[in-house]
């Protein structure tokens, strides 16, 4: 039987796990929309000149 200091471990790691990943799916969302804004400014520069 897993003694209480590694069941600690893993409940610790399973939410620093939980945070990461809510945090890296804010990170991708915000690229994405930053990529789709980029792509929509050259396409008006383009259009101007």
């Amino acid at each position: 039987m897993m003694n209480e200091k590694t069941i600690d471990l893993l409940i610790i790691l399973f939410f620093t796990l939980v945070i990461v990943s809510k945090k890296l799916r804010h990170l991708w969302l915000v690229i994405r929309n930053c990529h789709a804004c980029a792509l929509r400014i050259s396409k008006q520069k383009r259009g101007e000149t």
